[in-house]
């Protein structure tokens, strides 16, 4: 698999994708589905331990193209010659544009998810703000799919709903209504969401889903 990766000035800068090796001597083998992006030091390499250059910094790419064109980025605080120039990071910034995928890129159910999540971790009790970004992050998956989005529950109500996932088109989506959503359907989640309540080893199970689901560029729901 060849690497992505660019020279910016004095930095290497490397696009690591599912699948790719980074790390000490290539140690370590990237897992997740969204994409990290290295600065290496250009000036300091050898055909060894530094062939990329002297190792930096790591980020998520999405952590990237939020940051703002006009200025500049400090890699490392006790570094001053580890900073990227403002110059130098609106080309990367426009470079990671045209070399990432359409499926790389940060779409708003994403962001949505990531502001549902903050919210859901400051424990405010019947919190409005995190249930409206849990109905916000629906809608807009929806919308993102063409009007289709699959929710899942890992124990429903008997009575509420069957286990499983389950289509969501439109109407009321009310709080508590789901744990997960995903893009489309599928099957291995399905079947998980069916045993989680009788399988013994729901810790495992529950960690199975949550891989599936980042594989999938689905969210967990958090609501309050």
């Amino acid at each position: 698999m060849s690497e992505t990766s660019q020279i910016f000035g004095h930095f290497n800068v490397r696009i690591l994708r599912k699948g790719e090796k980074y790390g000490l001597e290539d140690c370590l083998i990237h897992k997740e589905r969204k994409p990290l992006v290295e600065f290496y030091d250009y000036r300091h390499r050898n055909d060894k331990e530094w062939k990329r250059g002297q190792f930096v910094s790591r980020y998520y790419a999405a952590t990237i193209l939020e940051h703002d064109p006009n200025f500049g980025l400090l890699l490392d605080n006790g570094v001053p010659a580890w900073t990227v120039s403002a110059e130098s990071m609106r080309e990367i910034l426009e470079w990671l544009r045209q070399e990432l995928r359409a499926d790389e890129l940060p779409k708003l159910s994403d962001h949505l998810a990531g502001d549902n999540l903050s919210q859901y971790a400051l424990r405010i009790e019947a919190d409005r703000i995190c249930n409206q970004y849990a109905r916000a992050l629906i809608r807009v998956m929806h919308n993102e799919n063409n009007g289709i989005c699959w929710l899942g529950k890992l124990n429903p109500e008997l009575g509420e709903q069957r286990p499983g996932l389950q289509k969501y088109t439109h109407g009321m989506i009310y709080n508590f209504s789901c744990d997960l959503i995903l893009p489309e359907f599928d099957i291995e989640i399905d079947r998980m969401l069916r045993e989680y309540r009788t399988r013994p080893g729901k810790v495992h199970l529950i960690e199975k889903i949550r891989n599936r689901i980042e594989e999938l560029r689905g969210h967990w729901v958090y609501w309050s």
